[in-house]
């Protein structure tokens, strides 16, 4: 240890009381420092300058600011004004120079001795090295923004939830989900779910709260939110000392499954169909066949009126029951390149009787280059049911737009008529198995034009106004033309 006598003075006190607890000091641990009343050293202990690496002589008479990071200075300045303004006792963090001149965080308590006119007559300084803390509270504080940035920006969403007066209030909501559902967690952090939700949502919500409050068992629950997603939420308490403090929740994204979900139902009632379809077909042609034959040989031997409507009636269970053959009959297809404007006209042939009745006028609009790929037979059946349709839809005089476009590798066909529309909430229902807006429809036209479409992996989509019309546009894949 360093000979405190080789540096003159090396401990000047002001009166005989503090000269008793020299060797106190001198031993102390803690870095201890006297300073003349302009804040220049006028000792230092040996542990301030073992653990800063100095001699005593390199800092007596010197002023801490010499040695203080010019960042604290300023704070450093502060506390030594406020001594001068007569305050007993300031404290302050700051980084000092050690003597290798790397900088060590110190935790200062100043404390200043005055007279009895209240004239400061030296300042003592309690030091204590806090670079460990410092360190360790960094960390902690990179650490925490690190988990902000994981949790703010994971798929999902966390939230947290404590409970003030009887009310949950929601001290996190974070995570890309909660912009995808619409909001934002300044509009959602520190208000109940009353607050936020519509009653009966908030109440649904608060109710799951309630559960795993006071069963401190973790909840899981579904939630849709206003704007159609399906949210798994998964709601655990935390428990402290026998009692719930807070409740912490992940939600994820379901609506992928959900849809998927929908599709498997869609999947199997169109599996049950096919099967029903198969035996009502076959029940029903055998003697169906039979009563046709029969009518056409009395239709011979007399004329009578009521054959033709008996006729015509026959025809159409016959034609339901070829629909029904389709849902279950497996076909071999045989796949070509086709002109959509070649297959158009010959479909427009077929209608343009029943149009022309109507005095409805079918306008298309189909560039020669357009080329599709498929089943032919399936594909005209589709223009034709939709077709159909759309004439069947119009109870006076007007006009059906057909209008192809190319977008990237995709065709859009646009059938649009003038019909009576169909209302919003029927609008998802279209292309399931038996739902039809019309009194004498079956439901099956529409669903088997959506399953030839998906065959030939392509979409139907439908947009309509109650009154004014609808509009289905069919996708199907692009087929470039070359000159085979």
């Amino acid at each position: 240890m360093e000979n405190l006598n080789n540096c003159k003075p090396i401990l000047s006190f002001h009166s005989t009381r503090t000269n008793k607890y020299k060797w106190l000091i001198d031993n102390s641990i803690d870095m201890i420092s006297i300073h003349y009343p302009d804040g220049r050293y006028s000792y230092v202990s040996p542990s301030f300058t073992e653990t800063l690496g100095y001699k005593s002589c390199e800092l007596l008479y010197k002023f801490p600011g010499d040695f203080i990071h010019k960042d604290d200075l300023n704070t450093a300045l502060k506390s030594y004004e406020s001594l001068l303004l007569g305050q007993e006792t300031v404290e302050s963090t700051f980084r000092q120079q050690m003597k290798n001149g790397e900088y060590m965080w110190l935790e200062a308590k100043i404390k200043a001795i005055r007279d009895e006119t209240g004239e400061i007559l030296e300042i003592l300084s309690f030091t204590r090295d806090i670079s460990e803390k410092v360190k360790y509270e960094t960390t902690l504080l990179q650490a925490k923004h690190e988990l902000n940035n994981i949790i703010s920006n994971q798929q999902g969403m966390v939230i947290q939830i404590i409970k003030e007066q009887f009310k949950y209030i929601y001290a996190i909501f974070t995570g890309e989900l909660v912009h995808v559902i619409g909001w934002t967690p300044e509009e959602v952090v520190g208000k109940t779910p009353y607050e936020i939700f519509e009653k009966e949502t908030a109440d649904y919500l608060v109710n799951q709260y309630d559960l795993a409050w006071e069963s401190q068992e973790k909840v899981t629950f579904e939630y849709t939110t206003s704007n159609g997603y399906y949210l798994l939420v998964k709601i655990k308490p935390i428990v402290e000392n026998g009692e719930v403090i807070q409740l912490i929740g992940s939600c994820v994204d379901i609506t992928p499954l959900k849809e998927a979900e929908q599709q498997l139902i869609q999947s199997e009632k169109l599996s049950v169909v096919g099967e029903l379809s198969a035996g009502i077909a076959h029940e029903i042609r055998n003697p169906l066949t039979a009563i046709k034959g029969f009518l056409q040989i009395m239709k011979m031997e007399q004329d009578n009126k009521y054959f033709e409507i008996m006729e015509s009636e026959i025809n159409r269970i016959e034609f339901i029951t070829n629909e029904f053959m389709v849902l279950s009959r497996p076909r071999t297809e045989t796949r070509k390149k086709m002109k959509l404007c070649t297959v158009m006209e010959d479909v427009l042939f077929l209608v343009d009787t029943e149009a022309f009745k109507k005095r409805i006028t079918i306008k298309q609009n189909i560039d020669e280059d357009v080329f599709i790929e498929g089943e032919e037979y399936q594909i005209k059946q589709v223009f034709l049911n939709i077709i159909k349709n759309a004439i069947e839809s119009m109870s006076k005089e007007g006009v059906i737009h057909i209008d192809v476009t190319q977008q990237d590798e995709k065709v859009f066909i646009k059938i649009s008529d003038q019909g009576c529309g169909i209302p919003p909430e029927k609008l998802t229902y279209l292309g399931k198995p038996f739902y039809t807006t019309k009194q004498k429809g079956n439901g099956l036209g529409l669903m088997i034009c959506y399953k030839i479409i998906k065959k030939h992996c392509g979409s139907i989509s439908v947009e309509s106004k109650l009154n004014e019309g609808t509009t289905f546009t069919i996708e199907l894949p692009k087929v470039h033309h070359t000159n085979e």
